[in-house]
């Protein structure tokens, strides 16, 4: 893939239409009347935001004939290119079903003999911010049809489609077989974690169990005679800040700490520091007692209630805002702990606080009264954590490459949805291969 173009010439081949040139049909979709059952559950394919995949091949909801024709939506034929357009724009994928769309979703016939149809389907997906300054300027974030058909694009000959898109969909093929490997960890840390947390792991490495070990009675269900139950309070100091209330901005200063959130802590329970601030108020910078250390544990009580990370390396100077409580002093394995935290029977508390008091929040007393399931012995608790760790590195080691294959996939979108970059060289290698054969 040599043969470089300079951004803005257009490639030689290559042609500029506007998408109303090159298509056959386009349209938004519609919902029939939800008041009248009739309308649903009839076998036509009925695509809504989340059932839009780079194939769509089923969806979550279908209508009848009735509502069909009772709505505005349209049967689109397979091959059809599906992009969402209303509250969530650039959502794009091809039918291999006839499908109908909700309102807010377009679907998009082709003329086959100008655009092929997994090439568009890139070239929006490489487009969507041009889609949403489409969008812009109305009363609502949406794309109408006749503003859509005005879209430009670049058209590559068919041979240099086919072998940009053959190019895209290997990466898109390892990136899903990527997600498919983190999956089935995720599966096996979560199947470990009941396990692990509630049975543990004999000195021997074996899981226990009621037919080959002695487990007692405990408020969290059966237990093993090695283990107890205990209160967050009772193995850890839990510290917090009072809140904002009173301080005005002149109290306000941008130096000192990083100041740690419920934004800092990732998806997958990870210290997040890609989005940090330093701002805060000069009385906290000078809080000692919630100075954040390594092998402390941070956990949300507003927002994201319930979210938990450790903090497994230094991240330098930082603090916490009212969001968050601190625990430190931790009397056990640190590692151990968090998992305890993140685990279902801990969550399964927080949700019956919540849900009891109906205020959006846990307090510090609150959290120190959570009751926790812990091996006596710290060895075992080590050996439990270890295992839970080296499974995190593993998904961690896989999430990396699929990072890394996305910047990869970015990189070529760029270059070969452009032109600036050809695969003509690449088309010739496959013409002469096959005359050889």
């Amino acid at each position: 893939m040599s043969e470089a173009k300079e951004v803005g010439e257009l490639p030689k081949g290559w042609k500029k239409a506007r998408l109303g040139e090159v298509i056959k049909e386009l349209g938004d979709g519609g919902t029939p009347s939800r008041n009248d059952a009739d309308n649903f559950n009839g076998g036509i394919p009925w695509v809504v935001i989340d059932d839009i995949r780079p194939y769509i091949e089923k969806t979550k909801e279908t209508l009848s004939r009735k509502g069909l024709k009772k709505s505005s939506a349209k049967l689109w034929p397979r091959g059809s290119v599906i992009v969402s357009t209303g509250a969530t724009i650039g959502e794009v994928g091809i039918t291999r079903i006839p499908a109908a769309t909700k309102q807010g979703i377009t679907g998009i016939v082709l003329d086959e003999h100008k655009v092929f149809n997994t090439f568009f389907r890139y070239f929006l997906l490489h487009n969507k911010n041009l889609l949403i300054r489409f969008s812009q300027g109305t009363s609502f974030s949406e794309i109408r049809p006749p503003a859509l058909v005005k879209l430009a694009i670049l058209i590559p000959p068919f041979s240099e489609q086919r072998k940009i898109v053959e190019i895209l969909e290997t990466v898109d093929s390892a990136i899903e077989k990527t997600d498919k490997i983190i999956e089935k960890y995720k599966r096996i840390k979560q199947g470990l974690m009941q396990d692990l947390l509630t049975k543990g792991i004999d000195e021997n490495g074996q899981i226990r169990s009621e037919e080959t070990h002695r487990f007692k009675d405990s408020p969290l269900g059966r237990i093993p005679e090695e283990w107890e139950v205990v209160r967050l309070g009772d193995v850890a100091e839990l510290k917090g800040r009072i809140g904002w209330r009173g301080y005005t901005f002149e109290d306000l200063t941008d130096e000192g700490p990083i100041t740690l959130g419920a934004t800092n802590i990732s998806d997958e329970n990870k210290i997040d520091l890609s989005n940090t601030t330093h701002i805060t108020y000069k009385k906290f910078n000078e809080s000692p007692e919630i100075k954040v250390c390594v092998f402390d544990i941070i956990l949300v009580q507003r927002g994201s209630i319930g979210k938990v990370t450790i903090i497994d390396r230094n991240i330098g100077d930082a603090t916490i805002n009212p969001s968050i409580i601190l625990i430190k002093k931790i009397k056990i394995s640190p590692q151990f702990l968090y998992n305890v935290l993140t685990s279902h029977k801990v969550q399964s508390q927080i949700e019956s606080i919540l849900s009891q008091t109906g205020v959006p929040m846990i307090s510090q007393s609150q959290a120190r009264r959570l009751m926790l399931l812990i091996p006596k012995s710290k060895p075992e608790q080590h050996r439990i954590a270890s295992i839970l760790s080296q499974i995190d590195e593993t998904i961690e080691k896989e999430q990396r490459y699929k990072e890394k294959l996305e910047r990869i996939k970015q990189g070529l979108m760029d270059d070969l949805l452009t032109g600036k970059v050809r695969v003509n060289h690449l088309i010739k290698e496959g013409v002469e291969n096959v005359s050889q054969a």
